[in-house]
């Protein structure tokens, strides 16, 4: 029974808060009025002569503030759709949240009055009779400043009261947030960071890749010298003596014919030419990574070491 009778209150309050924000939304000074005569035959207002009436009201005592009466209705409708619990768990719920809906208006008609009073439609000031009324009396006291320091302590005050809401750990979410944000930001422009220096990287390799494609392509092949190892005649081949195959065919004292001997094979110690162009590539490379550009023009493998004569890039020396 009382779950129903909490969701026909909400189901009242819920169009009724609609109504009063659209008589506020559509409020026109030419309307008939609380505070002042208009045209009773042209109505503007969406609610009629009855909303003309309210919004009228609303605006002439509480000023800009006035809209605030449908979040009002709807925060009572939502408290009544839940229940009593909180109210019945403390007694002073209901006088506190009482107290705080009043100073809410009060500070607020004030702050309203003070910071927003400028030209505009409204039948009042921007904070209305009520704002006139504490905002001229405080200004006049403690001063500008001070009033306005007042009214916002009594409006947070307020607020903390009819609603609950605790500011610190409004201010702590706030902060948790930016934080976030910042670190959201600076994540991205690292990123940012990162991949324009790759590109950057990428493009520069890409250069560096065409000009060395094409300058290979128009290179002349290298010049290799073998060299030919000499064939040294060992310790113990030169003791040994050849054994002469055809004892008495030949005069006493005459040497046997050379055909009779082998040519010995001629061997050839070195690179070969694929692995000399990879090792030339590679001395090249070595010497941009010291910032030198040099081209190898001709390599001449030894027997221990293979030297490869450079050509320097225009207006580079060497010692």
């Amino acid at each position: 029974m009382q779950r129903r009778l909490r969701e026909v209150g909400f189901l009242l309050l819920l169009p009724l808060a609609i109504y009063l924000f659209a008589c506020l939304w559509t409020y026109s000074p030419a309307d008939p009025g609380w505070s002042h005569v208009g045209e009773p035959e042209k109505v503007a207002n969406f609610g009629g002569k009855v909303g003309a009436y309210m919004a009228d009201l609303l605006f002439y005592f509480c000023g800009a503030l006035a809209y605030a009466f449908p979040a009002l209705l709807l925060l009572v409708g939502a408290v009544v759709l839940r229940g009593a619990e909180e109210i019945e768990r403390s007694p002073l719920e209901p006088a506190l949240r009482l107290i705080g809906g009043l100073a809410f208006f009060v500070a607020g008609s004030g702050l309203a009055q003070m910071h927003f009073n400028g030209p505009s439609q409204l039948p009042a000031q921007a904070g209305g009779v009520l704002g006139a009324l504490i905002g001229g009396s405080l200004t006049r006291g403690f001063g500008f400043l001070g009033a306005t320091l007042f009214l916002l302590a009594l409006f947070l005050i307020a607020v903390t009261l009819a609603t609950g809401l605790s500011w610190f750990k409004v201010m702590d979410a706030i902060g948790r947030g930016l934080l976030a944000l910042v670190g959201w930001i600076r994540d991205r422009s690292r990123r940012a960071d990162d991949w324009t220096a790759a590109r950057q990287a990428r493009v520069e390799r890409e250069v560096v890749r065409k000009v060395d494609t094409a300058r290979q392509s128009k290179r002349e092949p290298l010049k290799i010298e073998p060299t030919l190892a000499p064939i040294e005649k060992s310790e113990r081949a030169r003791r040994e003596n050849q054994i002469p195959l055809f004892v008495g065919s030949s005069k006493e004292g005459e040497v046997p014919p050379l055909a009779l001997l082998d040519e010995p094979k001629q061997r050839v110690v070195g690179y070969s030419q694929e692995t000399l162009d990879a090792l030339s590539r590679q001395v090249e490379f070595k010497l941009k990574d010291f910032r030198i550009d040099a081209q190898v023009v001709s390599a001449h493998p030894g027997p221990v070491i293979t030297r490869f004569e450079m050509q320097p890039a225009p207006g580079i020396k060497g010692s």
